[in-house]
């Protein structure tokens, strides 16, 4: 489980390595 922070407002997309496009992304894998 990882919370991430990115710079896009857009889809929130998660991955169990943490990489995301979002603002607040919650990885729960």
């Amino acid at each position: 489980m990882c919370v991430c922070v990115c710079v896009y407002v857009y889809v929130c997309v998660c991955v169990r390595a943490c990489v995301c496009m979002c603002v607040f992304c919650i990885d729960i894998e």
